[in-house]
């Protein structure tokens, strides 16, 4: 891996200070009740003791690059879903994308085939996950509906009147984990829905707002992201906790593995953060946009906005907002 950095002890030190004093994990209350306080993480090596902090300054983090080498990036479906937003495979390894303009879902075979899987009556199609029996939930953040949809296509609204859902994670109890962009006030939030249609707020304030991405790491720590500006935060426990803040705008995300995938679709990149704040450029040309296949930090994207995994972590999946392709990246190992 290109320009790896060493771990300074004073970092060292701090995630040692983190685990004794329970950092990141759950806060140990009952129920599922928000708080605004946010948690800086940082991975400055200055000092020992700055790694939980009552600060809402921004927080400390390095930024690198993966070498390309063995680190690919190809198409598996041109136009798939023009203005495309959300991304999500199914156990068989097959994508679905949904459009933001066009209210449809679209199903990507492992071959690149295209076919409509299903259409919602107005609004958009945004984040969508599937549960353990094979639904797939999308969030429709203009209409306010999340939807569920059976393996046969077929439609119903399974909540209505939301302030605008966008993002959508399933957790290992089959909750939803919704990230609300929100337009009230107060309007960005993480929800938390159960599988029988009850809601609770898992994390608001403390630095949320317009969250797009949601993710969790499938052992009951969650994730989520701040669209317009960037910020990554823990929201576990009813705790914000800010990992770190890519400095431009972050739509769906992924974790795996220790990191947290995020398509970035200003500045055309895919990259990841670890725990501790620090990113790493991925695949991706800076601010050119394109179609372009190849090694990773030659290879183009446009306007790469929705993420998943394949479950066996070797392949990313991105979807291109403008073009509606769907584009594969080899994961970093």
């Amino acid at each position: 891996m290109k320009n790896q950095q060493l771990i300074a002890p004073s970092v060292a030190l701090s995630a040692i200070l983190c685990i004794l004093s329970a950092c990141g994990g759950d806060s140990g209350k009952s129920g599922n009740v928000a708080s605004s306080e946010t948690i800086i993480i940082s991975s400055s090596s200055s000092s020992s003791s700055s790694l939980m902090s009552s600060s809402t300054s921004s927080s400390s983090s390095t930024s690198s690059q993966v070498s390309d080498a063995g680190v690919t990036v190809g198409t598996l479906a041109k136009k798939a879903a023009l203005n495309g937003d959300g991304l999500t495979l199914d156990k068989n390894g097959n994508v679905f994308v949904g459009t933001s303009k066009g209210h449809t879902i679209y199903r990507v075979t492992t071959k690149g085939e295209i076919s409509l899987f299903a259409t919602l009556a107005n609004g958009s199609a945004n984040g969508s996950d599937f549960d353990s029996k094979g639904n797939l939930f999308v969030a429709n953040e203009t209409s306010g509906i999340i939807h569920k949809i059976t393996p046969d296509g077929t439609v119903t609204d399974f909540l209505t009147g939301m302030d605008g859902p966008a993002g959508m994670y399933i957790d290992e109890q089959d909750n939803l984990i919704v990230g609300m962009f929100g337009y009230a006030t107060p309007a960005a939030k993480v929800l938390k829905i159960t599988p029988d249609g009850t809601i609770s707020t898992l994390a608001s304030d403390g630095g949320l707002a317009n969250v797009v991405g949601v993710a969790g790491d499938g052992k009951g720590r969650y994730f989520a992201s701040n669209f317009y500006t960037g910020e990554i935060f823990e929201v576990t426990g009813g705790k914000v906790k800010q990992i770190g803040t890519s400095d431009t705008r972050v739509n769906h995300i992924k974790y795996f593995n220790g990191y947290i995938y995020t398509p970035n679709p200003l500045n055309q990149e895919i990259r990841r953060v670890d725990l501790f704040g620090n990113f790493q450029l991925i695949a991706g040309t800076k601010s050119v946009a394109g179609s372009q296949d190849g090694a990773a930090l030659q290879a183009t994207f446009n306007r790469p906005n929705s993420i998943d995994i394949s479950a066996d972590g070797k392949t990313i999946y991105i979807l291109d907002f403008n073009t509606g392709d769907v584009r594969t990246v080899s994961v970093p190992q």
